[in-house]
C-alpha cells in the first residue's frame, strides 16, 4: 500500500503550510499549489481526499517492487499537470527546479544538508500520474468543491 506522504529525508524541509506563495491573483502556478496546500493542511479536506485516493489507487495491484510515489506526490503533480495544462516533459523540468512546487511536495528546493536532493525522472512521473485519471479527478474535484462551499460560508462570504 501506498504512503500517503512521505516525511522529507531531512527534516530541515519546510512545512507544507509554512511554504511561501505569491499572493498574485495572475499567478495560476501560485493559485494552484495554494489550494493544494488548504487541502494537505484542513484535516476534513485531507483525510475525505485521501480515503477517495486510496480506494481508487488501492484497488490495483501496488504492493509489488519498489515503493512508488506518495499519494501526496500523485495528487499534487497530477492536478499541476492537469491544472497547467503542460506535457511530462515539462512537468519533470518543473518538479525538479520550481521551489514552490518542491515546498508544497514537502522537499528542499536545493540539496538537504546530508546532500540529498529528490530528482524526478520522465518514466517515473509517467508511470505514476497514469494512476491520476479523470474518474478519479472527478471525485476529488467534487469533494474539494464541498471544502470550498463550507470555507466560504466560515469567512462569512455569499456564494453567487
Amino acid at each position: 500500500m501506498r504512503k500517503r506522504f512521505n516525511p522529507p529525508h531531512d527534516s530541515g524541509a519546510p512545512a507544507i503550510g509554512d511554504v511561501y506563495l505569491s499572493k498574485s491573483k495572475r499567478n495560476k502556478s501560485a493559485r494552484l499549489l495554494r489550494g493544494l496546500q488548504y487541502i494537505f493542511t484542513d484535516s476534513d479536506t485531507h483525510e475525505t481526499v485521501f480515503t477517495l485516493m486510496e480506494e481508487f489507487i488501492g484497488q490495483r495491484k501496488l504492493d509489488q517492487g519498489r515503493p512508488g510515489m506518495s499519494l501526496w506526490e500523485i495528487l499534487v503533480l497530477g492536478v499541476y499537470r492537469v491544472g497547467m495544462d503542460m506535457s511530462y516533459d515539462r512537468l519533470e523540468d518543473q518538479v525538479n527546479n520550481h521551489r514552490a512546487l518542491r515546498g508544497i511536495l514537502g522537499l528542499h528546493a536545493l540539496p538537504d544538508s546530508t546532500g540529498y536532493y529528490k530528482v524526478y525522472s520522465l518514466q517515473s512521473l509517467k508511470d505514476n500520474l497514469g494512476l491520476f485519471d479523470e474518474s478519479l479527478l472527478k471525485k476529488l474535484n467534487r469533494a474539494i468543491i464541498k471544502s470550498g462551499h463550507k470555507l466560504v460560508k466560515k469567512r462569512g462570504r455569499h456564494l453567487r
